[in-house]
């Protein structure tokens, strides 16, 4: 199936994928481009054919869920972990409802 102006985005997991379909699928024309934060192998390393030499690849080094309001809660966790330690409570170390 052909939809040439589709977009593939994988956010997922990199081994869901085959790169190299995609690869064909980009190429030929199938598809209009993909968006990827996430690889079969990480870093990045292409089997045969490499993305990164397609224009309309898009690709991110795994960061796509390194959002401000997301760094700033894994802050937050860590924080509240580190409280739960301190203060000899490790069984509700990650329990906090508000933090998650």
């Amino acid at each position: 199936m052909s939809t040439p102006n589709a977009w593939l985005i994988n956010t997922a997991r990199g081994h869901i994928l085959d790169e190299d379909a995609l690869y064909d699928a980009v190429k030929d024309k199938h598809l209009e481009g993909a968006v990827l934060d996430v690889f079969k192998p990480e870093p990045y390393y292409p089997d045969t054919k490499d993305l990164r030499e397609l224009g309309n690849i898009i690709m991110t080094p795994h960061i796509g869920s390194s959002t401000a309001e997301a760094c700033r809660r894994m802050a937050e966790m860590a924080l509240f972990n580190i409280r739960c330690c301190r203060d000899g409570k490790p069984e509700q170390m990650h329990r906090s409802r508000e933090l998650i």
